[in-house]
């Protein structure tokens, strides 16, 4: 096989069957990523932690979108999202962040703002959005094709920031009351 070929796409599969297509995937001899987070879910008579998908709805596969149909034939993919491939940068950077067991939550998508390097720690390297939610900086990596992405907890020492001039980072200014979570201006 040529990987050279191969990108990350995502697809569109059907609610609740995301990690039963991963599994075709992998039997298809594809690469899938389902990423999974641990929720409590309250029962009438008990809690109980449950996996679920970060993104509902979703599968990630590696694959050469030439050769996409055996894929869209399965009968729980509802399609390709776009015709775009995902960096694997994003994909990357989405595993590392998961893994690295700082403090994680599922974030909203946001629009372009202050990039930020990461320089020190176990995300050395990653670029991200950084927001400033409740007086704890946070790292945003996203998937910009599902405009879906995931907050990291993370020391401000520890980044810095992708502007030319070397400027400072612009974060929400202690005069005034932060909206919970609103972007850095």
């Amino acid at each position: 096989m040529d990987s050279t070929q191969h990108h990350w796409y995502a697809f569109s599969v059907r609610a609740k069957r995301e990690l039963f297509v991963a599994d075709e995937f992998s039997r298809l001899g594809l690469e899938p990523y389902v990423p999974v987070f641990t929720a409590v879910r309250k029962y009438s008579d008990r809690l109980k932690e449950v996996r679920q998908p970060l993104f509902p709805g979703y599968v990630f596969g590696k694959l050469d979108i030439r050769r996409r149909l055996p894929v869209l034939q399965l009968s729980n993919v509802q399609g390709v999202v776009g015709p775009w491939a995902i960096p694997d940068e994003e994909i990357d950077g989405l595993r590392r962040g998961l893994a690295s067991l700082l403090p994680w939550q599922p974030w909203p998508f946001l629009e372009p703002g202050q990039m930020v390097t990461v320089i020190a720690g176990p995300l050395r390297g990653m670029r991200g959005q950084l927001k400033e939610c409740k007086g704890s900086s946070r790292l945003v990596i996203g998937i910009t094709l599902l405009q879906r992405a995931i907050g990291l907890e993370i020391d401000r020492n520890s980044i810095r920031p992708d502007q030319p001039d070397g400027g400072k980072l612009r974060l929400a200014s202690r005069g005034q009351a932060p909206l919970p979570c609103e972007a850095a201006a």
